[in-house]
């Protein structure tokens, strides 16, 4: 059996992968679809669309095989069950030749249908066009040009029907320009946090399995009722890198190397990319709140309302923290990554550095609890980073970076603690701090 893995990059969004596997004969009997992007849904329906998404592709495939070896369409299995490819890293060692890939819009078209019948759940991040060049890339039919933001109609589907949504362009630009400065919120979104008035809990600490359990539990007590909204500040006993939801884990993490260096690898209930955590190096914190406060809202505004108090906080506190893409938090790098075992430093070449990034799930309210539903966001800022650590343990793809100014994750992060203004200010009291100003947000008096 041959396997190809294709992988995309959508600019200012997300990465999608598409993994093909052939029989002994070349015909296309699998097809697996991974990245860091987001669904927004339930877990029935966002699995739901997942598994459509999964047959469209292998039908898409198995066309494209029958046109270019020669075969038809009645030499491959009728129906196309749950994908059963292993979820590990694959050899680049099938091809179908050098013919360029006339079915691209098609395939587009096939996963745009499939994504509308799904009004449950929403694709974020990525969409049609990026899903169909991954796939001709994984059967080596890629066409010369590459596609731009949201594929060759470069139009953006962002209503809840549509089914898809991807991320702004505000990361296209490879020079890592300036993100654009946070304007003012909008009016309501204070109201809405004061009338969420969730607690705010600095939480004791916890292991990552135990971490990834507590927000799922607390996130379906809010969703059910029987639980009040509430902010948690995390505190980690070990290290940890943590897998978003649709990510293949062994594409992502060296795991041997990571366990060998103390890291759990475990994966989080939300989609988005892989995250390094150390329990000195990592404020991270959960809100769940109850759905209706990102009523109205689309998916990037969703994330800027969850995490505008602490944009706020930062600059308060003398860092021109902004937003950057769809889910992340950047501020100005220059500054240097520690390396971890000779003590070098790694020039930070980016003028712009990501310092966290945020996740978001709905949960609904189960049946017959006549609770609100839930939105689970969480948010990790790198206060301290081992790059070199970071980078033994992540397999971080070149098609990942390529619309940053960067070739490594490693100098794509910005610390916190190499801002100017956090230089004498430790992590413990800087998690106190961004703590003490959403309370004083909330605060009536505030």
């Amino acid at each position: 059996m041959g396997v190809r893995r294709g992988v995309i990059k959508t600019p200012g969004g997300k990465l999608v992968a598409v993994t093909v596997a052939t029989d002994s004969m070349g015909l296309v009997n699998e097809c697996r679809l991974d990245g860091d992007f987001f669904i927004d849904g339930d877990e029935v329906r966002s699995r739901s669309l997942l598994d459509d998404l999964e047959r469209t592709l292998l039908a898409c495939a198995r066309g494209a095989a029958a046109r270019v070896t020669g075969t038809q369409d009645g030499d491959a299995p009728a129906s196309a069950g749950k994908s059963r490819l292993p979820r590990g890293r694959t050899a680049q060692s099938e091809t179908y030749g050098d013919e360029k890939c006339a079915d691209i819009g098609d395939w587009s078209d096939a996963l745009r249908r499939t994504c509308m019948r799904h009004g449950g759940a929403r694709l974020v991040g990525t969409d049609a066009g990026a899903m169909a060049w991954a796939l001709a890339r994984a059967m080596g039919l890629e066409p010369v040009a590459r596609p731009g933001l949201n594929g060759a109609s470069d139009k953006v589907a962002t209503e809840t029907g549509a089914a898809v949504e991807s991320a702004g362009g505000c990361e296209s630009d490879p020079s890592c320009a300036a993100p654009r400065p946070n304007t003012d919120w909008p009016e309501d979104w204070r109201d809405r946090w004061r009338t969420l008035a969730p607690v705010v809990i600095h939480d004791r600490p916890r292991s990552p399995i135990e971490q990834m359990a507590i927000d799922r539990q607390w996130a379906r007590e809010v969703a059910a009722g029987t639980r009040p909204p509430n902010v948690r500040f995390w505190e980690w006993t070990s290290p940890a890198v943590v897998v978003g939801r649709f990510q293949s884990i062994p594409d992502e993490v060296h795991v041997d190397e990571a366990e060998r260096l103390g890291f759990t690898v475990v994966r989080r209930c939300t989609g988005g990319g892989t995250m390094v955590v150390q329990p000195h190096g990592a404020i991270t914190y959960s809100l769940y709140a109850s759905q209706w406060f990102v009523d109205g809202l689309g998916a990037a505004e969703a994330y800027r309302l969850c995490d505008s108090w602490l944009i706020d906080a930062l600059q308060g506190l003398g860092v021109d923290a902004r937003f950057q893409g769809l889910n992340d938090i950047a501020v100005p790098g220059g500054g240097m990554v520690q390396g971890a075992a000779d003590g070098d430093s790694i020039p930070s070449v980016a003028p712009w550095g990501k310092a966290g990034g945020a996740a978001q799930r709905r949960f609904p309210a189960p049946s017959g609890s006549g609770g609100p539903g839930a939105v689970l966001h969480h948010t990790t800022l790198a206060f301290d980073l081992d790059g070199a650590l970071m980078a033994r343990m992540l397999n971080t793809s070149l098609e990942k970076m390529h619309d940053k100014a960067v070739r490594s994750a490693a100098k794509r992060v910005s610390p916190l603690c190499l801002q100017p203004a956090l230089r004498n200010v430790g992590r413990d009291v800087l998690l106190r701090t961004l703590a003490d100003s959403l309370r004083r947000l909330l605060s009536v008096d505030g």
